[in-house]
């Protein structure tokens, strides 16, 4: 897409920029970071461009110089198609995504819910256990303090 970009821009002196860039701007800027991959393929780009022949294009010397002088083409309609086609794609996916991601919100949202009544369930049960053992546990000393009496008379 670069390259492309490049050709319909056509920036004047590209390679002429390109070398004042490599020679003056400060060493640690182009060996790493965003700038350093930025420049590295815009050199790559026209390093390509200014190598450009047709054998590298599979095309006849004819169709080469043809679109090298910049006459409307085939190609020209097919790569905009093709861009376009690749961009609604990716809209298509992106609205799918989103889609997605409120649907997912709205599960999250809903077991966020249903987790609370869990746990309200959970403590209820808990209590109703706890009562019912106490008074298990009542009923058991009750009757074992009626056993203690009749094993005593």
């Amino acid at each position: 897409m670069l390259i492309y970009t490049i050709i319909v821009a056509a920036p004047p002196d590209l390679y002429a920029t390109i070398q004042y860039i490599d020679r003056f701007l400060p060493l640690d800027t182009l060996s790493s970071g965003e700038t350093a991959y930025h420049f590295t393929n815009m050199c790559c780009a026209q390093q390509f461009l200014e190598s450009l022949s047709h054998d590298k294009l599979s095309l006849s010397e004819e169709e080469f110089t043809h679109f090298m002088e910049g006459h409307s083409s085939h190609l020209e309609e097919a790569l905009t198609t093709k861009f376009a086609s690749g961009l609604l794609d990716n809209l298509t996916r992106v609205k799918e995504c989103e889609e997605r991601l409120k649907r997912l919100r709205g599960f999250h949202s809903k077991l966020g819910g249903n987790l609370e009544q869990l746990k309200g369930d959970v403590r209820s049960h808990k209590k109703m256990v706890e009562s019912e053992v106490a008074e298990m546990m009542g009923l058991f000393n009750s009757l074992q303090t009626d056993m203690g009496q009749l094993m005593a008379s």
